[in-house]
């Protein structure tokens, strides 16, 4: 089982702010408040250097879609983590109507707020695999998160939602192996050079019958074999 630790901030990382332990581990991700590390979240000697954090001696199939699960669980767990973020799901989800997608991204704010769309899923939109310069495969795993927020232009529902994208960027910039669940990307210059959580497109839509703010982002996360 292997610990995420996660600053949550407000656009900047600071050591006053809590940390916040995500625990991933057969697909399921936990997520603990506390000052310390639980003993059983640290990871043991036999299970660094399996794609989580060490380059390991080699992956099977079934271990490397389990290195898959893992990246997808720790980036779901970061992007729930920002404060009313929203609903969060782990994959593009279909519904036979409207309003049975938009009860699946409906979300009520906890300060007396009114109930309405803001929500967010991911998708696992290419790999990319190749030789590394120690001799390495490489499975370079590019994702892309979409997410939506019903407009409230008499709240600047807008700025709301730019505001929310800057703080999961604020988390991934500062710890990119997202707690070591992610191995480190390529030096810079390399094709895959970039980093961090990148803004795709940003513009209104219709979502589920509702008109939204909507916003694009990418990511990439890497796995040695």
């Amino acid at each position: 089982m292997q610990a995420l630790f996660i600053f949550a901030c407000l656009g900047t990382v600071t050591p006053s702010q809590r940390r916040i332990f995500f625990c991933v581990s057969h697909g399921v991700t936990h997520v603990r408040h506390r000052t310390t590390v639980p003993a059983l979240c640290r990871p043991s000697a036999a299970h660094r250097g399996r794609g989580c954090g060490e380059r390991g001696s080699g992956l099977s199939g079934a271990a490397l879609m389990n290195a898959l699960a893992q990246h997808r669980n720790a980036i779901v767990a970061v992007l729930a983590s920002v404060p009313q973020i929203g609903v969060v799901q782990d994959r593009e989800r279909h519904a036979a109507s409207d309003a049975e997608l938009a009860a699946l991204f409906t979300y009520t704010p906890p300060a007396a707020g009114t109930a309405h769309v803001r929500g967010w899923w991911l998708r696992r939109s290419s790999t990319a695999e190749h030789g590394s310069s120690t001799a390495r495969t490489v499975s370079v795993h590019q994702w892309t998160l979409h997410g939506y927020l019903a407009i409230a232009d008499a709240q600047a529902s807008e700025l709301l939602l730019d505001d929310l994208v800057e703080q999961f960027r604020a988390l991934v910039r500062a710890d990119p192996t997202l707690g070591g669940v992610c191995q480190p990307g390529p030096l810079a210059g390399s094709d895959d050079s970039t980093d961090g959580v990148q803004v795709m497109r940003a513009e209104p839509v219709d979502f589920a019958g509702v008109r939204c703010h909507s916003v694009v982002l990418q990511l990439r996360t890497w796995s040695y074999l």
